[in-house]
């Protein structure tokens, strides 16, 4: 009797070539992702080194000079090679790939301490920190287009919201908060970057109009949490004001008399008809000379959150690197 010989098939091995091919093909991907991750995690720590010894030599009064470093695919860029004071052209130390598609490029301002990087590539998940956040934020439908700014360390959106916390939780969406106004000059830049874009009483970017159309937009300064208290959405310490209009201001109440029919005059000795409600979040009139006034909204409804006037908020999200 004949044992039947034992073997692969044909199909068998050409299954066992092609689940072999894959997992190459996945080995290969996920070895290629670390390797990309790993090179510009060394770029991004050596750029914080030069930062830190940056900042120690101006500390000490020494020469603003740090030491050149020989980086894998990177090259570091500033004027006289070494330089804490950066490019000429831009003031910026950069790290530089030797392929911007496929690394993140880096970048040190030593005047302001901030640390910026930047991405050309499209691989979804690798370099998320780095990726035009113009094109990210637009993909949104309730981000306003071309209303996208940078200043600082902060991008700067207009987003949809007939309600401060619809506003509110659709900057949360972007990874930020409405915007904190820490001081007059972000307030007048502001102003003048947004008050032809923002929509107020269905009248978009009316400067020259009467009050119920000039534009407004919420801001994250808000006494929600506790009567009184003020405090900015993203947790900042609340260090600028502006000029809060005190008729509208949270907590405070203002009366009005009732009209008197025969005359069309007020008169104040007739009863009350109207107050402001109490008021818990605030906006930025965007046309107002000064430049430097916050509203709490003002609503003759029951609610401030169904204050229908607004339409529009804007967003801050924070761009440097830690």
């Amino acid at each position: 009797m004949k044992l039947k010989e034992q073997g692969f098939s044909l199909i068998e091995l050409i299954v066992v070539l092609i689940i072999s091919a894959i997992l190459c093909q996945l080995t290969f991907v996920g070895y290629n992702r670390f390797v990309r991750k790993s090179k510009a995690f060394a770029a991004r720590t050596a750029l914080k080194n030069i930062k830190s010894e940056c900042l120690a030599n101006k500390d000490l009064g020494l020469n603003l000079k740090f030491t050149l470093l020989d980086i894998n695919s990177y090259s570091i860029n500033t004027r006289d090679k070494d330089s804490c004071l950066g490019e000429i052209n831009n003031g910026l130390v950069t790290a530089i790939p030797e392929n911007p598609d496929y690394l993140p490029t880096y970048s040190y301002d030593f005047v302001s301490g901030d640390m910026k990087c930047s991405y050309n590539g499209f691989l979804k998940g690798l370099f998320d920190d780095c990726i035009n956040l113009k094109d990210k934020f637009e993909k949104y439908k309730f981000v306003v287009k071309d209303s996208y700014k940078e200043r600082g360390c902060s991008s700067y959106v207009i987003v949809k919201g007939p309600s401060w916390d619809e506003a509110e939780n659709n900057a949360k969406k972007l990874g930020g908060n409405l915007v904190t106004i820490n001081d007059i000059e972000e307030n007048k830049w502001i102003v003048n970057s947004y008050q032809k874009l923002v929509t107020y009483n269905n009248s978009t970017g009316n400067i020259t109009g009467s009050a119920d159309t000039l534009p407004r937009a919420w801001i994250g300064l808000n006494d929600k949490d506790e009567e009184g208290v003020y405090k900015w959405s993203s947790g900042q310490e609340v260090t600028y004001r502006g000029t809060i209009d005190t008729g509208h201001m949270s907590g405070m109440k203002k009366t009005y008399g009732r009209f008197d029919p025969k005359t069309g005059l007020r008169d104040d000795s007739l009863p009350l008809v109207n107050e402001f409600i109490d008021q818990d979040v605030s906006s930025i009139t965007l046309a107002n000379p000064k430049n430097d006034e916050f509203w709490f909204a003002g609503s003759w409804e029951d609610n401030w959150n169904n204050y229908t006037h607004y339409s529009d908020g804007i967003a801050e999200v924070p761009t440097c690197l830690e």
